[in-house]
């Protein structure tokens, strides 16, 4: 009898050292959650990690003092991805900053202990120059390499359909006469290969538009105007910025007007 009764309060005692402990902190219910509850890894490295669920992105790391969430916003622009490919994120490191490429677009998030969106621009998608233009925005960006050099103020038209959308390129340039800055185009123009179908302001077609004189990126005498759809048609830039892009760009530099 004795030695049944030792028998029962071995096994006993061999269940209560084997049996999981019940967890009675918020530390280790976190550290049983799945990693999916993040959404999907995007990145990682020795000092980050980067998840997305949704437009939300869960960065967390050392360099960033722990674990910090940033919303990417919505963007409007008609710049959908061209394969399925291109529809998945990526994500790429330059020192304190992640570039992540998302559905056309390339959001700059800032990393540390105050982690944030910094901006969002385009993905000019080549490795090359290019010019976008955002009608929505009224933004001009021009990429230099395939990386994004600089951002300018535009005046597009004053109706929806005044400038053209689609992808064209320069086809010419012209310094254009001096006149104690009363030049209605500017002191620079850059003449846009727009074919005469993408022309909407008229039903007969205009022969001078592939040939870059009817549609261009040009200055102008009226800088209030930028910021603003007044044009009748073209780009319009702040004189010092058109003459600033005008050394940068060259004939052949695609454009993609987009909205």
């Amino acid at each position: 009898m004795t030695a049944r009764i030792l028998l029962v309060l071995v096994i006993v005692g061999i269940i209560l050292t084997v049996s999981p402990r019940p967890i009675h902190n918020n530390e280790g219910l976190e550290a049983k959650k799945p990693a999916a509850d993040k959404g999907a890894r995007l990145y990682a490295d020795n000092n980050v990690s980067v998840y997305i669920r949704g437009r939300v992105l869960s960065i967390n790391g050392p360099d960033t003092g722990g674990t910090s969430s940033v919303t990417l916003p919505p963007h409007s622009s008609q710049l959908a991805p061209e394969s399925q490919e291109n529809s998945t994120a990526h994500v790429r490191r330059d020192g304190n900053t992640l570039l992540i490429t998302r559905e056309g677009v390339i959001y700059s998030i800032r990393l540390g202990p105050k982690t944030a969106l910094q901006s969002f621009y385009p993905d000019p998608r080549c490795a090359g120059d290019k010019i976008i233009v955002d009608k929505n925005k009224n933004l001009l960006y021009l990429y230099k390499k395939g990386a994004l050099m600089k951002i300018y103020q535009v005046s597009t038209g004053i109706k929806t359909n005044y400038t053209p959308e689609g992808k064209f390129s320069v086809v010419n340039k012209y310094s254009l006469p001096h006149n104690n800055g009363k030049e209605l185009l500017g002191p620079r123009w850059l003449g846009i290969s727009v074919p005469d179908e993408f022309d909407l302001r008229s039903e007969v077609p205009d022969q001078r538009a592939p040939k870059g004189i009817k549609y261009g990126i040009h200055g102008t005498n009226e800088p209030n105007s930028i910021g603003t759809y007044a044009s009748g048609g073209c780009i319009r830039l702040h004189n010092k910025d058109i003459v600033e892009i005008y050394d940068l760009v060259s004939v052949g530099t695609p454009v993609e007007i987009i909205r």
